[in-house]
């Protein structure tokens, strides 16, 4: 059993019961397995395969929440970033982002950014 087999479960039996209210968004259990399916498919059609690491770099909510379990859904391993304890990453920051130690793939949540492009692959 991973910790995915317990989406499917609390869909099955709470699918229109609310999961989580993440600022505006509100999503029923059943809306959460079939995000986090959805995303965990995207995962794979990137080229995660098992074991590979996924770095997220993310603040708390559902988008943090939903990558966290399409990563293992998906038979990859999430690997948290810390975003700085901050919802805002000042301008010029991301660039001096440490890379996690050995990371595959990365997510990040754009909205951190506040418009910034990246500078460089994390």
């Amino acid at each position: 059993m991973n910790l995915t087999a317990g989406l499917r479960k609390s869909a099955s039996f709470r699918g229109a019961r609310v999961a989580m209210i993440s600022g505006e968004v509100c999503l029923t259990h059943g809306d959460m397995l079939d995000r986090v399916s959805r995303l965990a498919s995207s995962f794979r059609k990137l080229g995660v395969t098992p074991g590979d690491r996924i770095a997220i770099l993310a603040a708390n909510g559902n988008h943090y929440v939903e990558c966290y379990f399409a990563a293992l859904w998906a038979g990859g391993v999430a690997v948290p970033v810390n975003p700085r304890g901050s919802l805002q990453i000042p301008p010029g920051a991301v660039s001096q982002i440490p890379p996690p130690a050995r990371q595959d793939k990365v997510i990040v949540s754009l909205p951190l950014f506040h418009g910034q492009e990246l500078q460089r692959p994390l």
